[in-house]
């Protein structure tokens, strides 16, 4: 996933394609979302270590926490909201206009872009 610069990225339709996320809820009863990205190369080689027998087979990976506005766009990146509709929504919410969103929501997809959790995709499932 490349975050664009263009102003069309709008129309992108968001979608997680990590499978390992949980929410997961604070002492301040606030909700927070983690999400375990997955190295398949290591997953690949830990798979092959397991097949030629190695008793202990890790796999190391990063945990990111996602809270307050970045768990709220997550939730809504399932390949049926555009970028500019995941903005109007949390704009309706918040009470604000979506321009002020719209800077969050390219921090979270430039933020998560090493981690390839994310799909852009330019048309809604």
């Amino acid at each position: 996933m490349s975050v664009p610069e263009r102003d069309d990225w709008l129309f992108l339709t968001p979608k997680d394609i990590l499978h390992v996320w949980k929410y997961e809820e604070q002492p301040d009863a606030s909700r927070h979302i983690v999400l375990f990205p997955i190295d398949f190369n290591q997953l690949a080689d830990a798979e092959a270590a397991s097949q030629r027998g190695e008793k202990e087979v890790r796999i190391v990976g990063s945990k990111i926490t996602l809270n307050g506005t970045a768990a709220l766009i997550w939730e809504m990146c399932d390949g049926t909201h555009t970028v500019e509709e995941i903005a109007q929504t949390l704009a309706q919410r918040f009470h604000v206009d979506a321009a002020r969103i719209l800077p969050d929501i390219q921090r979270l997809f430039k933020r998560l872009e090493p981690y390839n959790v994310l799909e852009l995709d330019w048309s809604p499932l």
